[in-house]
């Protein structure tokens, strides 16, 4: 007899990671020496995930963080990052490979 095959779905189950687990994470990029230029937006995002303001991050996430503040997503070509400022893009990505 056939040996019945495993249900592999077709859509993969898509990433959500919680806030707690994000802030893990982002806790152990504070100790990284080549993150020191992004303290201010990780130290916000840190915040944001723990006060609720963010929520479980997701690939429909997207958000752009510049001088610990929420900054809009710069259009191709349009420069709105300040001289001697840094953008956190906290995107939730997915990458599937078949």
């Amino acid at each position: 007899m056939a040996q019945q095959e495993e249900f592999g779905p077709a859509i993969p189950i898509p990433l959500v990671i919680q806030p707690h687990e994000r802030v893990e994470e982002l806790k152990e990029l504070l100790e990284q020496p080549d993150q020191q230029r992004q303290k201010i937006n990780i130290l916000a995002l840190i915040r944001m995930y723990e006060s609720g303001e963010l929520g479980p991050l997701t690939t429909e996430h997207e958000i752009y963080i510049c001088d610990g503040k929420i900054m809009e997503k710069p259009r191709d070509g349009e420069r709105l990052v300040p001289e001697g400022s840094v953008v956190w893009a906290e995107v939730g990505l997915h990458f599937h490979c078949i």
